[in-house]
C-alpha cells in the first residue's frame, strides 16, 4: 500500500503582514471611536455644568438686583415711587469716590463700575498656550442698595445683624480664573468665582455688621459684565408704561435714581480638562473679547431684569 504524503502549507510573510495591518488599522479605529466618544461625553458633561452654575447665578443675582431700592414705606401702588422715600437703587463709584478702592473687602471697590478688559493671550502664543491669569479681566463691579423692612434682614451671603430701616448694601464682583497651559503636566489653574459682602450704608460711608466678611457665592464664574437701563425722558405718566430709552456702563448712566433695569452678562466654566485646546472666544456685552485656550469649556449667558422701585 502506498501513501500520499503532503506538505502543510502555512501564511507567507506578505500574508502575516496584511493580517497584521488590518488588525492595528482595526484596533486604531475602534480606539478612536471610544477616545472621541469619551472626550464628547466630558464636553457634554462639562457643559451641562457650566449651564447649572450659570443658571444658580443668573436666578440669584436677579433676586437681589429685583429689590434694588426698596424702602419699607414705597407704596407699589404708586406709577413712580418719590425719591424722598426711596433709597438709591445702585451706588456707583463716580457719585461716591470714597468707596471706590475700599480697602477692607469687597473685591476694592464697594460700588458699581465699569471695565471693559476681557482676556488675551500671551504675546507669541501657539493654539495651545491659554490667556495668562494676569490678562484675564473679571469684569464690573455690582453695588445694589435697599432698606430692610424688618429687623434680621440678611444680606447677599446670609448673614443678618441688620435692623429695620437700615440701608443694605450688597457688592457683587467676579474673582476671574488663573488658567491652566494644556502643554504643562505642572500647571495648576483655579476656577473663577462670584463673591459679595453686605454693608449698612449711610449715603456716605459703609460698615460692615458683626464682622460680616465677603463671601464667595459660586464657584466657576469667570466674568461678569453690567448695562444699566436708564430712562433719559420724561417719566412715565398715569398708564405706567416704563420708559428705558437705553443700556449704558455704569460711568455713562446721568440718572441712577432712573435706572429700572439691569441687564447682566456672566461668563460660566465647566471644571478643568473638560473641553478641547482650540482657541475660543467670548465677548459678554461691552467687554473686549475674551480669548481663552486653556481645555475649559465655558458658556456666556444673558438676562435683563426689571427692578421693583417701578411700577
Amino acid at each position: 500500500m502506498k501513501y500520499s504524503i503532503k506538505k502543510a502549507a502555512g501564511f507567507t510573510l506578505i500574508e502575516l503582514m496584511i493580517t497584521v495591518l488590518l488588525s492595528l488599522m482595526i484596533t486604531f479605529a475602534i480606539s478612536k471611536i471610544l477616545i472621541t466618544s469619551n472626550q464628547s461625553a466630558s464636553t457634554s458633561d462639562g457643559l451641562s455644568q457650566a449651564q447649572e452654575t450659570g443658571r444658580f447665578v443668573m436666578s440669584f443675582l436677579a433676586g437681589h438686583i429685583r429689590k434694588a431700592g426698596l424702602d419699607s414705606i414705597v407704596d407699589l401702588s404708586s406709577p413712580i415711587i418719590p425719591p424722598e422715600i426711596i433709597s438709591l437703587p445702585f451706588i456707583d463709584c463716580d457719585t461716591y469716590p470714597s468707596l471706590k478702592n475700599y480697602g477692607g473687602g469687597a473685591g476694592d471697590d464697594a460700588c458699581s463700575n465699569h471695565t471693559t478688559g476681557g482676556a488675551k493671550a500671551a504675546e507669541g502664543a501657539t493654539g495651545s498656550t491659554p490667556a495668562t491669569a494676569a490678562t484675564f479681566n473679571g469684569g464690573d463691579h455690582l453695588a445694589v442698595s435697599w432698606v430692610s423692612d424688618k429687623d434680621s434682614n440678611r444680606d447677599c451671603t446670609g448673614a443678618g445683624g441688620y435692623a429695620k430701616d437700615d440701608t443694605i448694601l450688597n457688592v457683587f464682583w467676579v474673582q476671574p480664573p488663573t488658567l491652566v497651559d494644556p502643554t504643562d503636566s505642572n500647571s495648576v489653574g483655579t476656577s473663577g468665582s462670584l463673591w459679595c459682602q453686605g454693608f449698612t450704608f449711610n449715603n456716605s460711608t459703609i460698615a460692615t455688621v458683626n464682622g460680616n466678611s465677603s463671601q464667595s457665592i459660586a464657584n466657576g464664574i469667570d466674568a461678569m459684565h453690567i448695562l444699566y437701563g436708564e430712562a433719559t425722558g420724561d417719566l412715565a405718566g398715569e398708564d405706567g408704561v416704563r420708559n428705558v430709552t437705553r443700556y449704558v456702563t455704569a460711568n455713562n448712566v446721568n440718572q441712577w435714581d432712573h435706572v429700572y433695569a439691569v441687564r447682566v452678562a456672566i461668563l460660566s466654566s465647566a471644571p478643568a480638562g473638560s473641553g478641547d485646546s482650540e482657541e475660543s472666544i467670548y465677548q459678554l456685552l461691552d467687554s473686549e473679547l475674551y480669548t481663552i485656550n486653556d481645555n475649559i469649556t465655558r458658556q456666556v449667558f444673558s438676562a435683563t431684569f426689571v427692578i421693583r422701585n417701578y411700577k
